[in-house]
């Protein structure tokens, strides 16, 4: 087996198939792998697909949780271990309702607050992580709304518990 940089498989979920690209000898990353995931014919088979699917996750590089306020959205985003040490910088885009762009931020932020939008308004971020050697990834896309102005405190949006007690 040829020895090769850990670093440079890629995998992507589409459909039902799980979509490898592999480097060659030459560090071209020319060898494409598909594996069709099939509907399960047991329940051990649909506990170790969900296995699967749970270790990709864990690894995908997104938009992991806001924050939430009347004229502001503070978004936190998560890197898998294996890309961290080849970042060199991200840039944060939001996007409107009426689709206009704007790149609010660049720089090794894992976090970021916007400030100066519209009340109850929902906004789509996307982040932009760029490598040391020029290429780069974008996250999926999430979007999250502003509260109302009165509603003072601000909300977390995640999987986790909200924190912070109400007034």
């Amino acid at each position: 087996s040829k020895a090769m940089k850990p670093r440079g498989v890629y995998s992507a979920f589409h459909g039902s198939k799980l979509v490898t690209l592999r480097p060659n000898e030459n560090e071209l990353l020319d060898e494409l792998e598909v594996l069709e995931l099939n509907q399960p014919e047991n329940l051990e088979d649909l506990r170790v697909q969900r296995q699967i699917m749970e270790a990709a996750d864990a690894e995908r590089f997104e938009i992991s949780e806001a924050m939430t306020f009347p004229n502001a959205i503070e978004v936190c985003w998560r890197t898998p271990q294996r890309m961290m040490e080849r970042v060199e910088r991200y840039k944060l885009m939001v996007a409107n309702a009426s689709g206009v762009v704007k790149e609010v931020c660049q720089g090794r932020y894992e976090r970021f607050k916007v400030t100066g939008l519209a009340q109850s308004t929902e906004y789509v971020f996307c982040v932009k992580a760029i490598f040391d050697d020029g290429s780069h990834l974008w996250s999926p896309s999430r979007a999250f709304v502003t509260k109302l102005q009165g509603d003072h405190q601000g909300m977390r949006v995640s999987s986790a518990p909200p924190h912070g007690h109400p007034h």
